[in-house]
């Protein structure tokens, strides 16, 4: 009973920490996208250090289609 509680604690504490990480790194690309800040760039870089290949593929996917939909938006919007 104890070990199952202990495992289920851990995988809790796991999630909030990925959860977390998660949340840095969307809010560093979206700054970096958006300003071009280059400590914004590293931060990204950074909280992509510790994420598996896939997580690291699916942050990949993630900046290019913020990074797409800005353009697009910009383009529509500002150039007129």
């Amino acid at each position: 009973m104890l070990a199952s509680a202990a495992v289920l604690s851990y995988a809790a504490f796991r999630y909030r920490q990925i959860l977390s990480i998660t949340r840095y790194f969307v809010k560093a690309a979206t700054v970096y996208v958006l300003v071009g800040e280059e400590d914004a760039r590293l931060a990204a870089l950074a909280a992509g250090k510790g994420a598996t290949a896939k997580d690291r593929q699916r942050m990949k996917e993630f900046i290019a289609t913020l990074s797409g939909s800005f353009r697009n938006q910009k383009s529509k919007r500002w150039d007129k």
